[in-house]
């Protein structure tokens, strides 16, 4: 859920860089740039779909639609980024990584847990070692 959030705020914020005239929309055409601001990297046929969803009859497209749109692509990403960030930590490569190493792996990229925060984790997960897939989704 935090995660999500921080999605939502980093979509708003790039939306809003880039509605300099305040008109509360943007043009398809900015996408191959903003995109890539938010870490969404995606082909040029997935492009074109997209600016289809998003874009009505004047080539332009509203923020709820945007955020809809793209938050899903900036979940995934993250999920793959922290799973993969995980998989540095699992030495023996059998998906799984001891609760102690982590902590450690958080606190190594910054991510300093508090006591209540991977109690959290662990309600979540349910055991140690924690599994690194149902720790991504």
């Amino acid at each position: 859920a935090q995660i999500e959030e921080e999605a939502k705020k980093q979509i708003k914020e790039r939306f809003d860089m880039n509605d300099t005239d305040g008109t509360g929309k943007l043009k398809v055409s900015i996408l191959p740039r903003i995109l890539p601001e938010l870490g969404v990297v995606i082909g040029d046929k997935e492009l074109i779909e997209l600016e289809q969803n998003l874009g009505d009859n004047s080539g332009e497209f509203e923020y709820e639609k945007f955020e809809k749109e793209i938050l899903p692509r900036i979940n995934e990403f993250t999920k793959n980024q922290f799973k993969r960030m995980l998989e540095i930590f699992d030495f023996n490569k059998d998906g799984l990584i001891p609760v102690e190493d982590f902590t450690q792996a958080m606190k190594d990229f910054g991510i300093p847990l508090t006591d209540k925060e991977l109690k959290m984790v662990l309600d979540r997960v349910g055991k140690d070692p924690i599994s690194i897939e149902e720790l991504a989704d």
